[in-house]
């Protein structure tokens, strides 16, 4: 049989076995009943559940390209009856930390209405205390955008005169949207390529582990914003680079998580040995954490109960 990924329900949260809930459902109607329960002992993203859940879904189930009866009958493509409407329950298990509380938000009920205005409510505060992180002035006029995201690129060092590549400026192709395998150096014109360029790093004092550490040296290059339905991007401009800057100098709020990362095989080679990612904040850019953080602290105000946990796992 063959599903697509590009379902909502598939797409909601990532995780690197996901197999799609329709998927699944095919055979649940056909070997179980309404009622039975089904056992997946290694689970994943819990998207069996999901599928036992949906057996119940007239239109989760015709969509598969099923007819369903007024008696909750189901028939397959070929008319003929296999298989009853109807939920069947689920016991999921698996050994990951990630897995478990993924499908742990697939699959508990929630109350849709409670959970609605929780939500809504919360991205109004953190609209009206944050939301001038995320404003540009428009290039035309004097109207304000509202940032969809910024492009940083790394910036390297040339390997014949030392003079400093803002790589992404350099090295991408506007006209084929690539990266170029050969560029001049925009110093002293030497042919480089990305293999022998060096990477440049700052030093900064981190305050929430009270140590002096490295990062690969950024750049903001290019703004992608909105103004009404309308999108746009441009450079940073002087008042983009202030605005990065006064939330660079702000303190890590105490929802970040800044827990030391264990010694593994990730953390010596690849992205995050040349990133110098030690500690779980680090994988945040300030704005990031400062937004993450005022969503995680008034979740976590909610009063104790079935809200909290799903709001604040949203």
């Amino acid at each position: 049989m063959s599903e697509g990924k590009n379902q909502p329900i598939y797409i909601a949260h990532a995780y690197h076995t996901k197999v799609p809930h329709r998927a699944i459902i095919r055979y649940i109607l056909h070997y179980t009943e309404p009622g039975d329960l089904v056992l997946d002992g290694f689970a994943g993203s819990g998207m069996t559940g999901v599928a036992t859940q949906f057996c119940s879904d007239r239109a989760e189930v015709e969509a598969l390209g099923y007819r369903v009866q007024h008696d909750g009958t189901i028939h397959n493509e070929l008319g003929q009856p296999f298989s009853k409407l109807g939920a069947r329950r689920a016991i999921l298990n698996d050994l990951s930390p990630a897995a478990t509380f993924i499908a742990s938000n697939y699959n508990m009920p929630v109350d849709m209405p409670a959970f609605d205005g929780e939500a809504k409510r919360i991205l109004r505060e953190v609209e009206e205390e944050l939301g001038w992180m995320y404003e540009t002035a428009h290039k035309r006029g004097n109207a304000k955008g509202r940032i969809n995201y910024t492009v940083w690129s790394e910036v390297l060092a040339c390997p014949e005169c030392s003079g400093e590549i803002v790589f992404s400026r350099e090295a991408f192709d506007v006209k084929t949207e690539s990266v170029r395998d050969r560029f001049p150096c925009p110093h002293c014109s030497a042919m480089v390529s990305k293999n022998n360029l060096e990477l440049l790093y700052d030093s900064h004092f981190d305050s929430a582990i009270g140590e002096t550490v490295k990062r690969p040296k950024r750049v903001p290059v290019l703004i992608n914003y909105s103004v009404g339905k309308a999108k746009y991007e441009k450079e940073p401009d002087k008042e983009d680079l202030s605005l990065i800057d006064r939330i660079e100098k702000m303190s890590l709020p105490e929802h970040v998580p800044t827990t030391k990362l264990p010694d593994m095989q990730m953390t010596r080679v690849g992205r995050m040995q040349t990133a110098k990612v030690t500690h779980v904040h680090h994988f945040f850019l300030s704005r990031t954490a400062q937004l993450l953080a005022a969503f995680w602290e008034k979740a976590d105000g909610l009063a104790p109960g079935s809200i909290r946990r799903d709001v604040g796992y949203l």
